[in-house]
């Protein structure tokens, strides 16, 4: 029996962590010291909005609350967001005390770890057909080698390339991943729209 609902809310994990770094822990402040709107922040730490614009340009407010928070755009915004905004950002789950006990003691679930097991292994497959260089920058950025995850400018660093470069091979290796076949193979069926 489910005796526990536990609410999840998905935020930019990129932008909470460099706002923190600067000791700004709330929208409020964060706006006070951009000078940017609180809901458009709250937007940008909820994944609503795009990272860039439809010419590729990165959007303004983010523009603006890099140079507040002294980094690059991609810093602070997920490059899996960057041209898709997150459609729902929250979500619920049930759990009975078993579960609540190996989520508070940090235990993994055996399912969820075989599955994160086999989407891993699926995605390694499909890197292998791209490019060595946007490989090595996709493997890095997500920590798929077991290191934990680089930054662009790590990997830029490490290939020789501008951070900018690096931006666009990720965001090049995830146009193809999101190609039909790779799709299914990591385990993403087309869905017909129903409009």
């Amino acid at each position: 029996m489910s005796d526990y609902r536990i609410d999840i809310r998905v935020k930019n994990g990129k932008l909470m962590k460099m706002m923190a770094r600067h000791g700004i822990f709330t929208m409020a402040e964060m706006s006070r010291r951009s000078g940017i709107e609180q809901s458009t922040l709250g937007h940008l730490a909820n994944l609503k909005l795009p990272g860039r614009l439809k010419d590729g340009k990165w959007r303004p407010s983010l523009i603006k609350l890099s140079e507040a928070l002294n980094c690059l755009p991609e810093e602070i915004y997920p490059v899996a967001h960057e041209y898709d905004p997150l459609t729902v950002n929250r979500g619920e789950w049930y759990a009975d005390l078993e579960d609540m006990k190996r989520l508070v003691a940090n235990e993994t679930n055996p399912e969820l770890e075989y599955l994160t097991k086999e989407v891993a292994a699926n995605l390694m497959a499909c890197l292998q057909e791209i490019e060595p260089r946007h490989r090595h920058a996709t493997v890095r950025w997500y920590g798929l080698d077991g290191d934990p995850p680089a930054t662009q400018r790590e990997i830029g660093e490490e290939l020789g390339v501008c951070v900018a470069r690096v931006g666009q091979m990720l965001n090049n290796t995830l146009l193809k991943l999101r190609a039909p076949r790779r799709s299914r193979l990591l385990g993403h069926d087309e869905v017909e729209d129903d409009d």
